[in-house]
C-alpha cells in the first residue's frame, strides 16, 4: 500500500517441490488501484546462503532495489547512467532468516 495503494486484483500460481506436502513456492500478480502492477515471488525451497529477499520498485522516475531486508539499496534515477548503491552496517553477512532477529 505505501508504494501502490490498495490491491484490487491477484492472480496466482503455486507448486509443490518433489516431496513436499504443501505447496512451496507461489507466484502473484498483482493490480493496484492505482493502475499500477505489481509480483510477488514467494518459496520455500530457496538455497540458503544466497540473497533471500528482494524487493524491485520501478516508476517513470527510476528504480530502486532493496536486498535483503535492507542489507543494501540501489537507486537507478531516470536519465542517470550512474546507480548509488546503500549499505546498512547492521548486517554484516547473516546466513540465514533468523539471524535477523537478534539485530532488531
Amino acid at each position: 500500500r505505501y508504494f501502490c495503494g490498495d490491491i484490487v486484483e491477484v492472480h496466482c500460481f503455486a507448486v509443490k517441490a518433489p516431496g513436499r506436502s504443501i505447496y512451496s513456492t507461489a507466484q502473484f500478480n498483482l493490480r493496484f488501484a492505482s493502475g499500477c502492477l505489481g509480483h510477488l515471488t514467494g518459496s520455500y525451497d530457496i538455497e540458503r546462503g544466497h540473497p533471500m529477499e528482494r524487493c524491485e520498485v520501478a516508476g517513470l522516475k527510476g528504480r530502486f532495489v532493496i536486498d535483503d531486508m535492507y542489507r543494501e539499496v540501489t537507486l537507478y534515477p531516470a536519465g542517470d547512467l550512474e546507480k548509488r548503491v546503500y549499505s546498512n552496517p547492521i548486517f554484516g553477512g547473516m546466513r540465514d532468516f533468523e539471524d535477523t532477529f537478534r539485530n532488531r
